[in-house]
């Protein structure tokens, strides 16, 4: 899932943010000009933390677990994920940004966040 959200970004301008939150992790691509986001915490349980995403210039950003949503632990021949149901792998949701401020649930598992441009 991030190999392809990230495909076509600038690996060579690859940021890394100091969140100001312990064991926290922010780092910033640059796609086709505008900023994208990888962010994840080390540690298993989820908290919501709020940190700064510097200069996006938007007022909301969409949120999209990097993990697919799968109610078990592996795939099996009886147990699959349906390729054709790719997008709806993996869980999403739209947050506002205040002030370049947004929250975030985070665990061990990233986060892609992606900036929405009217």
């Amino acid at each position: 899932f991030l190999i392809e959200k990230l495909r076509g970004s600038d690996l060579g301008q690859i940021k890394i943010h100091q969140t100001g939150i312990p064991n926290s992790y922010l780092y910033e691509f640059t796609r086709k000009g505008k900023p994208i986001f990888v962010a994840w915490q080390d540690g298993l349980q989820r908290q919501t933390l709020k940190f700064m995403l510097p200069g996006i210039g938007t007022d909301k950003v969409r949120i999209t677990e990097a993990v697919p949503d799968f109610d078990a632990d592996f795939q099996t021949l009886e147990r699959r994920l349906n390729e054709k149901e790719y997008p709806r792998f993996f869980r999403s949701s739209v947050v506002s940004v205040s002030a370049g401020n947004i929250s975030v649930p985070l665990t061990s598992s990233p986060v892609y966040i992606e900036p929405l441009y009217e």
